[in-house]
């Protein structure tokens, strides 16, 4: 019997062309079996680019009351300095994804973009990246 899977098809999310994004940007595994493993720092555009290539319903996946992936990248559309990170799940589970938890803004658009989301991140800072001030959002 072959194993149910919440997208389909199994290992999209280990394809060359989705590799070429995500690579850059993961940050290892957990440490027992790396079936989850963290990314950071992803654009605009490589959110675009993931979102093209990923199974169609993968558009509406979400880490709990964040917006979905395809509402992040609607977000980041109106914010172009916007960065975003979170996880994929590794293919060996029948969970496989690619999930965006959160995002990092120029601290000055941060509370126009709270006023954006349907319901606020779980946690939220200000952090200095390349000396910048931004405004980091994410959800548990």
């Amino acid at each position: 019997m072959a194993s149910l899977r919440m997208y389909a098809p199994a290992r999209f999310t280990r394809t060359a062309e989705v590799r070429a994004v995500l690579d850059p940007h993961e940050n290892g595994g957990q440490e027992c079996d790396r079936q989850v493993v963290w990314f950071d720092g992803l654009t605009l555009a490589e959110a675009q680019r993931l979102l093209a290539l990923m199974p169609p319903e993968q558009a509406r996946d979400r880490q709990n009351c964040a917006p979905s992936f395809a509402e992040m990248v609607a977000l980041g559309a109106r914010y172009p300095d916007m960065r975003f990170h979170g996880y994929r799940v590794d293919p060996s589970r029948s969970d496989e994804r690619v999930t965006l938890e959160g995002f990092y803004i120029p601290v000055e658009f941060g509370e126009d973009m709270l006023a954006e989301v349907r319901y606020l991140p779980d946690e939220w800072d200000e952090i200095t990246i390349d000396g910048r001030p931004y405004f980091r959002a994410w959800w548990d």
